[in-house]
């Protein structure tokens, strides 16, 4: 186990060696990004902590194996968990668990890099915690975005684990036909307007803005929208709409 202090993306100081005694820095006022690399290979640790060198703000890292991870956990609080699970799928999501019930701060932002990326799997990683899926071979550019985007509180997803998980949902949902596409001229010209833009993939809050409804107005609309449709959510909207437009040229 190795702690890293970056003080500039390529000025690189370590400390420690395996099995050395873990002494953790706290950060300094400008608050830089402490991420814990969690994988069990040194060369995935050395490669993971390259990738960090050139990222701004990631100042602390500690690189561990999983073996120590719950450990760290109970004694640390870093900004991001990034696990590189090259083991048995079921080892990884186990993982995830001991890193989210160890964490002081819940829930702990984990990233997963992964060569499983079945539909099933990723559930199972979702459900346990993580906030962020990427696949083992992604690029450095990839990697980055997904630490930022868990650092801000947002998920991550790799575009081709999403599609898998997309046509998975998809799978899962009772289907849509021409009965909700001819119940669309029970909807009003306002409720007209929210669907296409709601099936347009705009956010209650851009269609609000689009519109110049409050938030609340436009989630009422979008209730009604989906009660009078008889649908149970905005992906099967979207559904509808490109039915729609494919049988009747509009909507």
């Amino acid at each position: 186990m190795t702690i890293s202090q970056i003080s500039d993306p390529l000025d690189v100081h370590t400390a420690g060696g395996p099995g050395a005694e873990l002494h953790y820095h706290p950060a300094s006022p400008a608050k830089p990004t402490n991420v814990m690399i969690c994988a069990s290979s040194p060369l995935a640790q050395a490669g993971l902590r390259s990738v960090l060198q050139v990222m701004n703000g990631m100042l602390h890292v500690v690189e561990l194996d999983s073996q120590q991870v719950a450990k760290i956990m109970r004694s640390v609080t870093p900004d991001v968990v990034i696990l590189h699970d090259s083991c048995d799928v079921g080892s990884g999501v186990g993982l995830v668990r001991q890193i989210q019930a160890s964490a002081l701060v819940h829930p702990a932002r984990v990233v997963v890099m992964t060569q499983y990326d079945e539909a099933h799997h990723i559930t199972d990683y979702l459900a346990a915690g993580a906030r962020g899926l990427i696949r083992l071979d992604s690029s450095e550019q990839e990697i980055l975005r997904a630490l930022c985007a868990v650092r801000a509180g947002h998920a991550h997803i790799a575009p081709e684990v999403a599609s898998r998980l997309v046509n998975f949902v998809l799978g899962r949902l009772p289907p849509v036909g021409h009965v909700q596409v001819a119940r669309l001229r029970d909807l009003t010209g306002r409720e007209r307007e929210v669907f296409r833009l709601v099936a347009a993939g705009m956010s209650n809050s851009e269609v609000a803005q689009g519109l110049n409804l409050s938030e609340k107005t436009v989630k009422f609309h979008v209730s009604n929208i989906l009660f009078k449709l008889d649908l149970r959510t905005r992906v099967q909207a979207v559904l509808v709409a490109r039915l729609a437009a494919a049988t009747a040229g509009e909507y």
